[in-house]
């Protein structure tokens, strides 16, 4: 058999396992948003940038 001591639990498994790491990092997720979101709406006619980032705000807790 595998070497491993449980099974992997399919996309609901790898889902939660990625909100987990959101919630735990939500302030480098956030200053990346913050250095991402100005580059994308320079290059993106009407990019919403202003209302993301105040979504990230928001969400993220920053």
């Amino acid at each position: 058999m595998g070497e491993h001591s449980a099974p992997e639990g399919g996309w609901k498994d790898r889902l939660g396992r990625a909100a987990l790491w959101l919630v735990a990092n939500r302030r480098k997720v956030y200053a990346g948003l913050v250095a991402a979101l100005p580059l994308l709406a320079r290059y993106i006619p009407g990019f919403p940038a202003d209302a993301l980032m105040e979504a990230a705000r928001v969400f993220l807790g920053a």
